[in-house]
């Protein structure tokens, strides 16, 4: 493999070599370039170094879990979905956190409510406290 780049890039190299003479600086620098990159690109090829086993790792490791990868990235919900009103009947969307504020504010107010009413039954006392307040005799009226 190495042998077919570093063919295209002599070929490369010797084109460019040929045809500096009649292109204009501006075009110059960037065959320069291309010819650095390409050199730095036969170096790599030629190299040992164990980072290029790991790179290689890393792309055999997303072509094999392509699916999973996919999956991850697919399953999150759009911003689209989201809803931003208590009275809707869409299955399966999720509430915004707006939502989940006003949904708190009503817990809230609803356990102060039940909250009250509780201490108002605790005032009152058991339902033979509150039956014995109507079942005592009337007091006569004095004479």
């Amino acid at each position: 493999m190495s042998t077919l780049l570093q063919q295209i890039g002599a070929f490369v190299r010797t084109e460019l070599d040929l045809t500096k003479a009649t292109i204009p600086p501006s075009v110059s620098q960037d065959i320069a370039d291309l010819q650095t990159a390409i050199s730095g690109i036969n170096t790599l090829l030629q190299s040992d170094d164990v980072n290029l086993d790991s790179v290689q790792e890393l792309v055999d490791y997303i072509k094999n879990n392509r699916s999973l990868i996919d999956g991850i990235t697919t399953a999150k919900v759009s911003v689209a979905d989201i809803i931003d009103a208590l009275d809707s009947t869409e299955a399966g969307k999720p509430l915004s956190a707006a939502q989940g504020k006003v949904l708190k504010g009503l817990v809230d107010a609803l356990t102060a409510t039940v909250a009250g009413v509780d201490a108002e039954v605790k005032a009152i006392g058991t339902y033979a406290d509150f039956l014995a307040g109507y079942n005592t005799p009337p007091t006569p009226p004095a004479p």
